[in-house]
């Protein structure tokens, strides 16, 4: 039977298939020498000849390929299954990620020898996990708290706790979240509660991108098996703008067809609540009005801008609009705790450094001071600027349409490497599917 490791080296090789992979990316990914890693992949090697899958070794570097497609997908996907299901209790993030999930399953004070009996780990170990399981609450302003006789029990607020178990991708009961794709699996819910969705909003003429539904829906998902045993939200200010009017009647009849479903009661609160999490996925569009107050933030920040990097973004009017739609679902994820992550904050802060710099300065601007923003979403915010710190390239002849299920922010920077590498093309235009029928193809 492969260990963690084995099955995330198996993983990343399956992930680059027919292409070679150097070993020092196994050793500098999990702080091995060299001879444990080829033990390693030794024991895979065997494991994997009669699943048609082979490893071919070539200097410091080894291959894998397909010898029987069938047998391989059958196979990967069963190892796939086992690695999102199973706990890997030799591996310490895999024991916290356990204990805090038990805990959070049960409610009541559930005793630390049993956790450890549960594990097969000596007590001294379990004592050290539950420390930094502490910490790691803490950072999501929950409290694991202990008490004599009883054991250990996770206290906080019901929001904080669902944000928790999303962000950390937590193994909640039938609730699994793939940590490579971000994507569902196993779970009795999802295929329901995504038609019901995609029906409302389509319905509704509210728009989100793919990845935003995505993660709209694991929200759902998380929000009803916490409903279904007993933990409802309790918001501290039900004080709720105008704004979410519409949002807030979606949201109702979301929840409404899920109660209608698994039979569970909901109180207005969790209404709210879903409300805020959809109106900081909406795809906001030039058609869409910007308040003079959200205007005046943009103004102040390019402003700040100005005055720091001596660039003067403040007339320009696309520029202006664009970041005034970003920061409108921005401030309200900021406010909510449910701010966005960004596979591509790295490859941002590497390739454009100045564009992350500028949003860097924008956001630290117009975000209240008892506020933070993640890196994450000054990513996003960097996109923006990518396009405008050199306007002064050539006009070019044709123009591109692509058809997208990325987030808006998230197609700048495909936009603007294109219009880079390919002088011929003047403009490019990216769409969601959903927009297509609407859009004239001959003009692209």
């Amino acid at each position: 039977m492969l260990t963690k490791r084995q099955i995330e080296i198996l993983l990343n090789l399956f992930s680059n298939l027919d292409a070679p992979v150097s070993l020092q990316v196994f050793t500098d990914q999990f702080h091995l020498s060299l001879r444990s890693i080829q033990t390693d992949i030794a024991e895979i090697k065997e494991t994997i000849k009669e699943h048609g899958l082979y490893i071919e070794n070539n200097k410091n570097c080894i291959c894998m390929s397909i010898t029987n497609q069938e047998t391989a997908n059958i196979f990967m996907n069963s190892i796939i299954q086992d690695y999102n299901l199973n706990q890997f209790f030799e591996d310490q993030s895999s024991r916290i990620s356990y204990i805090i999930s038990r805990l959070l399953d049960s409610n009541d004070y559930l005793k630390s020898a049993d956790l450890a009996d549960e594990m097969y780990i000596s007590r001294s170990q379990i004592s050290n996990d539950i420390k930094l399981a502490k910490n790691m609450l803490s950072s999501y302003h929950l409290t694991l708290i202990s008490k004599p006789y009883y054991g250990i029990k996770i206290i906080g607020k019901e929001n904080d706790i669902r944000n928790y178990i999303i962000q950390e991708k937590l193994k909640i009961k039938n609730l699994v979240c793939d940590e490579i794709t971000h994507s569902f699996s196993s779970h009795e819910h999802i295929d329901d509660i995504n038609n019901i969705v995609i029906k409302i909003l389509t319905h509704s003429h509210y728009i989100i991108s793919d990845i935003a539904l995505q993660n709209l829906i694991l929200h759902i998902v998380t929000a009803v098996n916490r409903i279904k045993s007993g933990h409802l939200i309790h918001m501290d200010s039900l004080n709720i703008s105008p704004v979410y009017a519409h949002v807030i009647e979606i949201s109702k009849n979301i929840l409404e067809k899920c109660a209608d479903i698994y039979n569970f009661e909901f109180n207005d609160d969790e209404i709210f609540f879903l409300a805020l999490n959809l109106y900081g996925k909406r795809e906001f569009d030039k058609q869409e009005f910007i308040t003079d107050e959200i205007n005046n933030l943009v103004f102040l920040g390019l402003y700040k801008i100005k005055e720091i990097f001596g660039l003067d973004f403040t007339s320009n009017l696309n520029l202006r609009i664009s970041l005034g739609l970003h920061i409108l679902p921005l401030l309200t994820r900021i406010n909510t705790n449910m701010q966005l992550r960004n596979i591509m904050t790295f490859n941002i802060k590497q390739k454009y450094t100045l564009a992350y710099d500028l949003a860097s300065t924008f956001t630290n601007t117009i975000i209240p001071s008892d506020k933070k923003i993640l890196d994450d979403e000054i990513a996003y915010v960097a996109l923006h600027f990518v396009n405008y710190i050199d306007e002064n390239s050539p006009q070019k002849k044709k123009r591109m349409l692509i058809i997208s299920s990325l987030r808006r922010s998230e197609t700048i920077l495909l936009q603007n490497n294109i219009l880079r590498n390919f002088p011929s093309i003047k403009e490019v235009k990216i769409i969601s599917k959903n927009s297509l029928s609407t859009t004239n193809v001959n003009n692209y």
